[in-house]
Parts: structure tokens; C-alpha cells; sequence
């Protein structure tokens, strides 16, 4: 229909208002077990919109491997025997774990040159 045919915008009824619209295609559903854990494992129908979002954001953080264990691992020689802890200061663990986790940091950035 067009407006040189008499019929304008205005004038032209939309039909029903999408209800209960999904926002994702078939591809952009999860698959069924990427819902483990959630109130939708083991059900026939789709999950809803963010639970859909968070899967998917849980799928794509475990595909990023270096950051999936960022923490930095102790050093088992610096660790502190639980009798001497009372000579360590908050500061001074910090400024411990700080140093650790700026090493892991460099032998991160030394290993990503070398692929290189």
C-alpha cells in the first residue's frame, strides 16, 4: 500500500502489538546445558532475556583463558607460618601480595612478547 493509493501512515492499522516478543533468535538461545545451575536446567522451554545475557557472559568468560585464573598464585617461600603472623602488619601483606601479583604480571607480559 502506498500513499499515492489514497492509503497513508496514519490512516493504515499497525496490527497486534508484539507481546511477549522474544528479543533473541533461535542461534542467540543457550543451549540446554549452558542452563545447568539455573532455574531453567532440565526445562522444555527457553530461558528468559537475562538469564539468557548471563549465560551467554558466563559462556564467554570461561572461552577467556588467561583471565579466567587471574589471581595471582602465592609463593610458597614467602609464605608466613601462623606463629609469626603477629609481626606483619597490614601493610606489609600488602605490599607483599602487590609485589606478587606485579610479578605474575611480568612473566605474563614476558611470555606474550615471546609469542610474538
Amino acid at each position: 500500500m502506498h500513499p499515492a493509493d489514497g492509503v497513508f501512515p496514519e490512516k493504515v492499522n499497525k496490527g497486534r502489538v508484539q507481546v511477549n516478543g522474544r528479543p533473541f533468535t533461535i542461534r542467540g538461545n543457550p543451549q540446554q546445558s549452558e542452563l545447568k545451575f539455573t532455574k531453567y536446567q532440565g526445562k522444555g522451554y527457553e530461558a528468559d532475556p537475562l538469564t539468557t545475557m548471563f549465560v551467554k557472559a558466563r559462556v564467554m568468560a570461561f572461552a577467556d583463558v588467561p583471565n579466567l585464573f587471574a589471581l595471582p598464585q602465592p609463593n610458597m617461600d614467602e609464605l608466613v607460618p601462623a606463629e609469626e603472623v603477629d609481626k606483619y602488619t597490614r601493610q606489609e601483606y600488602t605490599t607483599r601480595m602487590m609485589e606478587a601479583l606485579k610479578r605474575v604480571q611480568d612473566d605474563r607480559a614476558a611470555k606474550a612478547a615471546k609469542s610474538l
